[in-house]
């Protein structure tokens, strides 16, 4: 059984596309969006940063959460905020 890894939101910051990695969250979900074209600038559509959970971004968005499923996304663990 794989352990799921759980990212503080301080370290999940650090995923911002620096360092070449690009990780999002939704609902407390982590995705690594690296290899995704879309997100390969930094604000992703010049709307939503990387590094954080865009729940609350979610909502005004031209689509829905399928978007999540996408080949390029993949799932890295879950976002703690406590």
């Amino acid at each position: 059984m794989t352990r799921e890894t759980i990212f503080t939101t301080q370290k999940f910051r650090r995923f911002s596309g620096e360092d070449e990695l690009v990780y999002t969250a939704d609902q407390d979900v982590a995705d690594d969006v690296s290899d995704c074209p879309r997100w390969r600038s930094n604000p992703h559509e010049h709307l939503h940063y990387s590094g954080q959970d865009l729940l609350s971004e979610t909502t005004e968005a031209p689509h829905q959460t399928e978007v999540f499923a996408h080949p390029c996304i993949r799932r890295v663990g879950r976002l703690f905020q406590g």
